[in-house]
């Protein structure tokens, strides 16, 4: 019975490759889709499949009793079905859609708005065109579609909740474009699954861990004693304390004055001077020592979004790869890239 079971497991998953390989859209594909007649399927809603069979009582109870009123109203609503397939049918054709890259970091794992844009390329307006994620019935509330109406040549841009999947680099899922207007009797539908540019960043570990335990990392140039010859005339501005601070930054009078007074769990606050040399943290694959792949880069991960929100200089040593240390926001987002696409095919860093 088992091996009955799995037989037939496997005949329903090559009948749906072979299927998925004859169906366009399945595919990624680059560039804009325009809906031309060979990409658009139509069939029958359940209301429209009910309709079809009232067509058919009707048009036997015509045959059998002799009624011209009965034929009369079996062809009119005939027409109406006809003349329903082709609205449906020229409600979603020539129109194009296209993908714009990723504008916000997103993390594995987690939902994300992906950036689409359509246009309608006739002087004829389009009605109620909804476009959602190709998913299980059982999931499909999870991500809401868009539904969109255009005017004659005109363009709409939208944004799609989608899964972002794996960290890496992001693979956009299977779309379904479709449409029901007018009478809701036919169903007109397209896949697409369009090429995003993108990458997906590992998702950081929480509740954020503390910094590892070091030395804070002064360039070479600064003086010694440098860090206590310049007076409050320097202080730019204060942050909380992050682990591995050295004490002598720590800001006791405003740690008293705002974190301690009324306070079972005090907070203190660390001093950043302007024209002074940040510290710099380096965040090394030896320090996640005992955790599992994903794990490690949770950590690095969680570690380098803490230090750009202290605004802390951080330099990342993974294995075969190192980043020097900086704080600009382009190196943070070269870190988190590299944790991205560590352990992954070279190809995958080309679309970084």
């Amino acid at each position: 019975m088992a091996g009955l079971i799995s037989h037939s497991a496997t005949l329903r998953q090559r009948l749906r490759q072979r299927l998925s390989s004859m169906v366009r859209g399945w595919q990624p594909e680059d560039g804009p889709l325009i809906l031309r007649q060979n990409r658009i399927y139509v069939l029958p809603t359940r209301v429209g499949w009910l309709f079809l069979l009232t067509l058919i009582a009707l048009l036997l109870a015509a045959i059998n009793y002799n009624l011209a009123l009965g034929y009369a109203m079996t062809f009119l609503l005939a027409s109406i079905g006809l003349a329903s397939l082709f609205h449906t049918f020229r409600n979603q054709v020539q129109l194009e859609f296209s993908a714009l890259p990723l504008n916000a970091p997103a993390m594995a794992e987690q939902p994300l708005r992906l950036t689409l844009r359509c246009r309608n390329l006739q002087g004829i307006p389009r009605f109620a065109m909804q476009v959602r994620v190709h998913q299980p019935a059982a999931l499909e509330a999870a991500l809401s579609p868009v539904i969109l109406s255009l005017q004659p040549h005109s363009d709409s841009l939208f944004s799609l909740a989608v899964p972002a999947g794996p960290r890496g680099y992001f693979q956009a899922p299977r779309l379904v474009i479709e449409t029901r207007y007018p009478l809701g009797l036919w169903r007109a539908w397209s896949y697409w699954t369009p090429i995003v540019a993108g990458l997906i960043y590992p998702q950081p570990e929480t509740p954020s861990p503390p910094w590892p335990n070091q030395e804070a990392i002064l360039s070479s140039d600064t003086p010694a004693g440098g860090a206590n010859q310049l007076g409050d005339s320097d202080l730019s501005h204060l942050r909380t304390y992050q682990s591995g601070d050295l004490p002598s930054r720590i800001d006791w009078k405003s740690s008293a004055r705002l974190g301690l007074r009324g306070s079972d769990t005090p907070t203190w606050y660390v001093k950043v001077l302007s024209g002074q040399p940040q510290a710099e943290r380096w965040f090394t694959w030896e320090q996640t020592q005992g955790l599992t792949l994903e794990a490690r880069l949770a950590r690095l991960t969680a570690w380098v979004l803490s230090s750009q929100a202290a605004q802390c200089a951080c330099g990342l040593r993974l294995p075969g790869y190192e980043l020097a240390p900086a704080g600009s926001a382009q190196h943070y987002q070269q870190c988190l890239s590299a944790l991205a696409c560590y352990g992954l095919p070279a190809k995958e860093y080309h679309h970084g």
